[in-house]
C-alpha cells in the first residue's frame, strides 16, 4: 500500500498502527539526518521526537503533504537549526555581567573572586545539562518566564517543566558542591 493510504488513515481514523508504520519508515532517515548536522545524539533524538509527535498532533492536514519525506527532513533541518541557535545564544551569555548586575554591596577582591569562580562553574554545570533541560532552565532562571508559560511555550506539560527544574537544580548544586562551593540546601 502507498504512503498516502496510511496518511488518510491517520487524519481520518487517528489509526495508531498507521502512524506507527509511518513513524518506523521515517524516523530513522530523519534522525541521521538531524544527528549529521548536530552530532549530538541526545538532541537529534528529541528533534525527531518532536516532529512526530507535532505530525500527530497535525494530524487532519497530514493528506495535504505531497512529499512527505521532503516535509519532514524540511522540519528535521529547522528544528536542527532552532538547536543551534539556542545553544549560541546559551553560549554568549556573560554569567559574570549576569551575577554583578544583583550584587547591592561593594565586594572585596576576595568577594569577587569567588563570585566568579561560582559563576564559572554555575556555565559549566548549565553547559553540561540535556538540550531540553537546558532549554527549561533557561527560560525560567534567565528569562524569568513562569512554569505554565515556559510549558505553554514548548509545548509540554507543567509537571514536565517541574521534572526538569528540579533535574537542572539538582545537578547544578551537586556541580556546586564538588567545587567546594558553600550551597544552601
Amino acid at each position: 500500500m502507498n504512503e498516502q493510504f496510511y496518511l488518510q488513515r491517520i487524519a481520518s481514523y487517528a489509526d495508531q498502527e498507521a502512524f506507527e508504520w509511518l513513524y518506523n519508515q521515517h524516523a530513522l532517515p530523519v534522525f541521521h539526518f538531524v544527528y549529521a548536522i548536530l552530532r549530538q545524539k541526545q538532541a537529534a533524538e528529541e528533534i525527531v521526537n518532536d516532529i512526530f509527535v507535532r505530525l500527530w498532533q497535525q494530524r487532519a492536514s497530514l493528506p495535504e503533504i505531497t512529499h512527505l519525506r521532503a516535509y519532514l527532513l524540511r522540519a528535521g533541518r529547522n528544528g536542527a537549526s532552532n538547536h543551534l541557535r539556542s545553544q549560541q545564544q546559551a553560549a554568549t551569555i556573560d554569567l559574570d555581567q549576569v551575577s554583578a548586575a544583583h550584587i547591592h554591596f561593594s565586594p572585596s577582591p576576595e568577594q569577587l573572586s569567588i563570585s566568579r569562580e561560582t559563576a564559572q562553574a554555575l556555565s559549566r554545570g548549565i553547559d553540561q545539562l540535556p538540550p531540553k533541560c537546558k532549554l527549561i532552565f533557561k527560560l525560567i532562571k534567565e528569562d524569568g518566564l513562569k512554569y505554565r508559560e515556559a510549558a505553554a511555550l514548548l509545548d509540554v506539560s507543567v509537571k514536565t517543566v517541574e521534572t526538569q527544574m528540579t533535574l537542572a537544580l539538582r545537578r547544578l548544586q551537586e556541580l556546586l558542591l564538588q567545587a567546594g562551593i558553600p550551597v544552601s540546601r
